[in-house]
């Protein structure tokens, strides 16, 4: 459905600004995506989530227009992911060891963000952020 992903990362966000140490949000206006609203907002739950667990607790929320796409990224401070190792967390179940300690994951949070790309014929990035840490971006086509 016509979605405003601006409004619906708002309202997700707001849900976890008093789990993390900060929580910004730069969100440029985007045109409205025909997507999945529950099953975005559940990717990036899970993209929040991840990145209060491991992420050093302070995140920014980034939404920005691009050619012929729109790119959500979720930045953190962590240790972030291995470039090696980065495809291979988007699978299910798969945990990095250094997750192991917590037994409240299920290792599908990054799966679900992978699956959601997916159906909405979209891609899911893992990259370093510039300012250290983890850049998880989920790009979607504006159609």
């Amino acid at each position: 459905q016509s979605t405003d992903l601006k409004s619906l990362i708002q309202e997700v966000s707001q849900q976890f600004s008093g789990q993390a140490r900060s929580l910004s949000l730069d969100l440029n206006d985007v045109p409205a995506l025909s997507i999945r609203p529950r099953m975005i907002k559940r990717a990036l739950s899970n993209l929040l989530d991840n990145a209060i667990k491991y992420g050093g607790g302070d995140i920014t929320v980034h939404l920005n227009p691009e050619s012929h796409k729109v790119v959500l990224t979720v930045e953190d401070n962590g240790t972030g992911i291995p470039a090696a190792q980065r495809e291979e967390v988007k699978r299910p179940f798969v945990r990095l060891e250094s997750a192991r300690s917590d037994s409240t994951g299920s290792g599908l949070g990054l799966a679900i963000v992978e699956r959601a790309a997916r159906l909405h014929e979209g891609e899911f990035i893992l990259a370093e952020n510039t300012a250290g840490g983890l850049a998880a971006k989920l790009a979607l086509p504006i159609l």
